[in-house]
């Protein structure tokens, strides 16, 4: 599929940007209050303003874990903060967001198709969960050696939450509770009891991606609000949510970083890294004490990969590891977001990010880009979505995510379901349909997602 569509608007609005002086420019804190203001979403944003740039609290280490796990009634000490946080979170989110595309697409019948292909993907994820266990299943012709079931469950309880679904309302309500449980079974204590690893006996490849995802998901279930079975469920996902968080501290690496085990080592990875950083300020918005420490070396290990050489077609680029040579467009829109995450929406180290991600995005309208030629398509545009609904122009988000839709809708599969006759719809990924969908539903309900963490 022809990319002008999809990428000229972004780079028009980009470029109009970065010539201006940064004293012209409003700055990213002023233009995101302002723009709040004009919104009618007002009690939402300013919950998330005060979430994004409080600093992080640091954690008083021996009281917090060992409350937080050992006995119940000091578990009710030191989760009332975190439940007035989470209550706060979610009587905002009990305020439905608008209709689909209200602001960006402004055409009826390309909204109505975008509800079209987000129910179908809905359906999709549905008619494969395990009801069960909660969990997700692939088919035999998806790749074995590709398949990694406990991070596309958390994957798909977001999408689900990403339309507005919780344990307790929506048409998924009972597949987002059966996730959610699946993802708490599977909490491992068997290392230390205040740490809890979040992965599958024989999952091999989620490793700490799917850790981070599920500690994203349990964060977003408590900041929407809608969790089944009252306080005791509410109290269960606080005590292993705070666990998870935990064991990401616990394992942050030497260098700032994380790597694939749930350890402390030497080596590090910078997807990893981004996913940590990422479940962190989710759960941090739930009302759970983060480490200030550990978001401080974060930080550092994130700017520290981006290369700087303006005699490279790739500067501004972001690494896949520190003194890696390997860059790419998906891994420099996931550290963009994950700088975002930290507060950080107007240094020059976004800008000159943004700057590589804009010649990347015309030589691939120039040379006829398509997604199929892309080794991590939909990771990639999950990123993508992240990083420009957060940037300082709304018009480039919004021109590049009617784009977004179109292709998206355009390269959805949809066929008959063999039981129900049923249309269902999917998108094929290397790490499986289920992922790809997953992915996919939640960049199509970026713009109003009732996910927390995406909420400008």
């Amino acid at each position: 599929m022809d990319s002008g569509f999809l990428y000229s608007h972004f780079e028009e609005r980009l470029r109009e940007i970065t010539v201006r002086s940064r004293n012209e420019r409003v700055g990213g804190f002023n233009r995101y209050i302002h723009g709040a203001a004009m919104r009618s979403r007002a009690v939402i944003v300013s919950i998330v303003i005060i979430s994004v740039f409080a600093p992080f609290c640091a954690a008083d280490d021996e009281r917090n874990r060992a409350a937080s796990v050992a006995d119940p009634k000091a578990l009710q000490q030191v989760v009332a903060r975190q439940q007035d946080a989470s209550k706060t979170n979610s009587k905002a989110n009990d305020t439905p967001p608008p209709v689909a595309g209200e602001g960006t697409l402004a055409d009826p019948a390309l909204r109505a198709q975008m509800r079209r292909a987000v129910d179908l993907g809905l359906r999709f994820l549905a008619k494969r969960q395990n009801q069960d266990d909660g969990s997700f299943a692939f088919s035999t012709d998806e790749s074995p050696e590709r398949r990694a079931p406990f991070a596309i469950t958390a994957l798909a309880a977001l999408a689900f939450m990403a339309d507005g679904n919780t344990e307790t309302r929506g048409p998924y309500a009972r597949n987002v509770k059966l996730a959610i449980s699946y993802i708490l079974k599977k909490a491992d204590f068997s290392a230390d009891r205040y740490e809890a690893y979040l992965g599958a006996d024989g999952d091999n490849l989620s490793r700490m991606h799917g850790h981070g995802y599920a500690t994203l998901a349990l964060s977003q279930i408590l900041g929407m609000g809608g969790i089944a079975d009252g306080s005791a469920r509410r109290d269960e996902i606080l005590k292993i949510l705070s666990a998870a968080v935990h064991k990401i501290e616990s394992s942050q690496g030497t260098t700032g970083g994380w790597y694939y085990t749930p350890t402390r080592n030497d080596d590090h990875e910078g997807s990893v890294t981004i996913t940590m950083v990422q479940a962190l300020r989710a759960a941090k918005d739930a009302g759970i004490t983060v480490n200030s420490n550990v978001i401080k070396r974060a930080v550092e290990y994130v700017r520290k990969s981006q290369k700087i050489n303006p005699a490279e077609r790739d500067n501004g680029a972001f690494r896949y590891r520190i003194a890696d040579r390997e860059t790419s467009v998906a891994l420099t829109v996931a550290a963009i977001s994950t700088l975002n995450a930290t507060g950080d929406y107007d240094s020059e180290i976004i800008d000159r990010a943004m700057r590589y991600v804009q010649s990347e995005l015309k030589t691939r309208r120039r040379q006829g880009y398509n997604t199929n030629t892309e080794k991590w398509p939909y990771y990639e545009l999950l990123y993508l979505a992240q990083a420009f609904r957060q940037f300082r122009d709304p018009d480039v988000f919004a021109g590049w995510y009617r784009g977004a839709v179109v292709q998206l809708i355009s390269s959805q599969k949809i066929l008959e379901h063999s039981e129900t006759r049923e249309e269902i719809g999917f998108w094929n990924d290397p790490y499986g349909r289920v992922f790809g969908t997953s992915v996919c539903v939640i960049v199509l309900r970026t713009e109003d997602s009732y996910l927390p963490i995406l909420q400008r």
